[in-house]
């Protein structure tokens, strides 16, 4: 495009585009390559059948009941801070009787679960069920004679990664666990760092699963006018057919948060407390029940077993109902609790989901210059492939033929597009237009605009 006095012309000419630039990070492999220390707490035997009989016999009862696994979760998030993946099952009925990982060494992580399972025996595991007290003794005894867990130093080569015979990556034989090692090397690397300027530190989120690739880190809450979100990053490690290293993705989303509870939709909420002092964000949950209000059956939330602990732990008022936590939460001292909005659940809210380009840019440049010193790389990965598939259309928007009917919802949406870019990007962006040759109409409406 070329600017003829003030008015813009478009000329037509063939330019050599870059290849695109993915948001992504790779590296070389290497045996030798940076150490990733994890400890793994699991149940000795004697702990975990003990507490699977204890499970059946719940389940046998006239008034059917489950193993209250909820509330050690809460424990389990407040005594271990170096908590890097929390099972969600507790390794009770999994192949593997693995609890957590942490960062901790084994003697310190062994004594952080030893002392959260003591406190869920004695204040969570009470009634008038003598098996309930027996095996909640006996897990006490176990706890004090140190015959409760194990845990033992696993240390992972994030970067030492094996090939098939075709040339496609596998998890080496010292790096059994590296999908989620990997994530979680790359996400402590980039904890307590600010991202994106004015935003605040980044809080790792521990994970739920054991064998997920993925670790999730979040901002500080961000007040808007009338909305408040954080910005996600989620960092996905991802292995592609013929390449011989994983990559890691970077993704960049807003996760809204609601100071009202409209409904009742979703079954469970994962809802977050951030605790000030440290680099972390706790999760707990909302748990729907059935309510009788005037003679009708409603939905509402409670708080689930899993926060009391992290209540307690920051001395944070007790009981708290939902709503406490919804109105109240994020203006807390010490510890600030958020809930999502999600649909059906918190008002409607005008902010946006996605992140701004420029935003997602911005972080990534300062996510690689953080990582650029234990070895990894953006990945220069992709090019431009030609294809001979025919373009798509204009996707059914009714832009080139628009009759009378569609003008008013063109107008809205001219209207709306040119209020997203101004508050995205405070009035100082460019706008890059890419367009087919066959598009050439619709990118001079484009520019008009």
């Amino acid at each position: 495009m070329v600017t003829v006095g003030n008015e813009p012309t478009f000329t037509r000419r063939r330019i050599s585009e870059p290849d695109p630039v993915p948001l992504a990070f790779a590296f070389d492999s290497n045996p030798a390559g940076p150490e990733h220390l994890v400890t793994v707490v699991s149940w000795t035997d004697v702990a975990q059948q003990t507490l699977r009989d204890l499970s059946q016999h719940l389940a046998g009862l006239e008034r059917r009941q489950s193993l209250p696994v909820e509330g050690l979760r809460g424990r389990l998030e407040v005594h271990d801070p170096g908590n890097l993946r929390l099972d969600r099952r507790l390794g009770l009925w999994a192949a593997r009787p693995w609890i957590l990982w942490t960062s901790c060494d084994p003697a310190t992580a062994a004594r952080h679960v030893g002392d959260a399972v003591t406190g869920w025996a004695t204040d969570d595991m009470i009634g008038s069920d003598a098996s309930v007290r027996d095996t909640a003794r006996r897990l006490r005894h176990l706890a004090s004679d140190g015959g409760l867990v194990n845990a033992a130093r696993r240390k992972a080569r994030v970067f030492a990664w094996e090939r098939t015979r075709s040339g496609t990556t596998i998890c080496a034989a010292t790096n059994r666990e590296g999908y989620a090692d990997l994530a979680d090397f790359a996400a402590r690397c980039l904890e307590g760092e600010e991202l994106l300027p004015g935003c605040g530190p980044m809080r790792r989120v521990a994970g739920g699963r054991l064998d997920s690739n993925q670790a999730e880190l979040m901002t500080e809450p961000l007040v808007v006018g009338a909305n408040s979100f954080s910005v996600v990053v989620r960092l996905q490690v991802l292995s592609y057919p013929g390449r011989a290293t994983p990559i890691v993705t970077l993704d960049l989303s807003r996760r809204l948060w609601t100071r009202r509870l409209k409904g009742a939709s979703a079954r469970e909420l994962i809802c977050y407390a951030q605790p000030d002092g440290s680099t972390a964000a706790l999760r707990f949950s909302f748990q729907r029940q059935r309510s009788d209000t005037n003679g009708q059956l409603v939905h509402t939330y409670r708080p689930g077993d899993d926060f009391a602990p992290i209540a307690r732990h920051y001395g944070l008022e007790l009981p708290m109902t939902a709503e406490d936590i919804v109105t109240r939460g994020h203006a807390l001292g010490g510890c600030r609790l958020l809930v999502p909005n999600v649909p059906g659940v918190g008002e409607r809210s005008g902010a946006k989901r996605g992140v701004p380009d420029l935003d997602k840019m911005t972080a990534f440049r300062h996510a690689a210059e953080l990582l650029a010193p234990v070895g990894l790389r953006a990945w220069r990965g992709l090019v431009n492939v030609p294809t001979g598939r025919q373009v798509v259309k204009d996707r059914n928007e009714r832009w080139r033929d628009r009759d009378e009917a569609h003008e008013q919802a063109y107008q809205e949406w001219q209207e709306t597009a040119k209020r997203d870019l101004s508050d995205c990007y405070a009035g100082a962006h460019h706008v890059v237009v890419g367009y087919h040759p066959s598009l050439y109409e619709d990118a001079k409406r484009v520019q008009d605009l």
